[in-house]
C-alpha cells in the first residue's frame, strides 16, 4: 500500500471496526449501542501537525501583566530618603514665607484751636514744635510786604537760620528796623525794592517804621520747620509731620499757654490751646 492510514476511534465502549484493505480506508466504526459519536482525528506518518510544531510560547509569560507595571514617575516619587534620587516636591518650589514689612512712616497733620479772652487775641500767633528738626527745604525763607502803610503779613513765621526778604510796594520810602532779639535796622527802603535778613536766633522779632510809628509787624523765628500761624478764627494746621512725639507750643505776643506733647502715630493728631495772660 502506498499510503496508509490509521482510523482510531475512541470510545469508552468495545468498538469493532471494519476496514477494507484494498483502499487501506476505514468504512465505518460501529459502536455499542446508544453511545456518542466517536471524536475522530487524523494523522499523517510523515510529519508531525504544523500547528504543533510552530505554536508559540504564550504572550503573558514573558511579562508581567500591565497593571502589575509601576509607571517610571512613581518609582522616583516613592523613592526611599538617602537612595540617590530626589523625589520631586510640590513645597520645593514655593517661595519661603516672609515676614510683612510695616507700613513707611506717614508724612500727618497736627492741627487744632486757639482761645483767648478776648478772642481777638487767638488770631495771627504762632503754634510750633519746639523739638523737631530743621529742614534746609522748608520754612526757610518768608517775604513781608510793606504796603497801604502796612506790614504784611501781620505775623510771620520762619525756622531758625532763615531768610527774610523786605519789600516795599508803597509809592513812598519806608524804613524797617527790630529793637528785639538781635536787633536790626533794614534802612531806607524805595518803592519796588528789597532787601533780605538772615535771622538764626529763635524768638519774637517785633518790626517798625521810624517814618510811620503806626506801622507794626512781627517775625518769629521757630526752633524747628514745623511750625503754623492761626487764622482770624484761631484755628491753625502743621502740615506733613514725620511720624514721632514732640513738644507743641504757642507764641501769643502778650498771651501764653502751657505747652503739651504730641504723638503722631498712623493717624492725624488735635491740639487745642487756652491762651491766658
Amino acid at each position: 500500500m502506498n499510503a496508509f492510514k490509521w482510523a482510531v476511534v475512541v470510545t469508552s465502549l468495545p468498538l469493532v471496526i471494519g476496514c477494507e484493505e484494498a483502499s487501506g480506508q476505514c468504512t465505518r466504526a460501529i459502536s455499542a449501542p446508544g453511545a456518542p459519536p466517536p471524536a475522530v482525528a487524523e494523522v499523517t506518518e510523515s510529519a508531525a501537525p504544523a500547528a504543533e510544531a510552530d505554536v508559540p510560547a504564550p504572550a503573558q509569560s514573558s511579562a508581567a501583566p500591565a497593571s502589575s507595571a509601576a509607571p517610571a514617575a512613581s518609582a522616583v516619587a516613592a523613592a526611599p530618603a538617602g537612595s540617590g534620587e530626589a523625589a520631586p516636591s510640590s513645597s520645593a518650589s514655593a517661595p519661603a514665607a516672609t515676614a510683612t514689612p510695616p507700613p513707611p512712616p506717614q508724612n500727618l497733620t497736627i492741627e487744632g484751636t486757639l482761645t483767648a479772652t478776648p478772642a481777638r487775641a487767638a488770631a495771627y500767633d504762632v503754634v510750633y514744635l519746639a523739638d523737631a528738626p530743621i529742614v534746609p527745604t522748608r520754612g526757610m525763607k518768608a517775604l513781608v510786604d510793606q504796603r497801604s502803610m502796612a506790614f504784611i503779613p501781620y505775623v510771620t513765621a520762619i525756622a531758625a537760620g532763615g531768610t527774610v526778604t523786605f519789600l516795599n510796594s508803597d509809592p513812598f520810602p519806608h524804613n524797617v528796623f527790630s529793637p528785639s532779639g538781635r536787633k536790626f535796622n533794614m534802612g531806607m527802603l524805595n518803592q519796588g525794592q528789597r532787601r533780605s535778613i538772615t535771622l538764626r536766633e529763635p524768638g519774637d522779632y517785633a518790626l517798625l517804621c521810624n517814618i510811620h510809628p503806626g506801622m507794626l509787624g512781627h517775625v518769629y523765628v521757630a526752633p524747628s520747620s514745623y511750625f503754623a500761624v492761626s487764622d482770624a478764627h484761631g484755628h491753625y494746621a502743621i502740615k506733613d509731620v514725620p511720624e514721632g512725639t514732640y513738644r507743641i507750643a504757642v507764641w501769643a505776643g502778650k498771651f501764653s499757654a502751657e505747652p503739651q506733647t504730641v504723638k503722631l502715630q498712623g493717624a492725624n493728631a488735635t491740639i487745642d490751646f487756652a491762651l491766658h495772660r
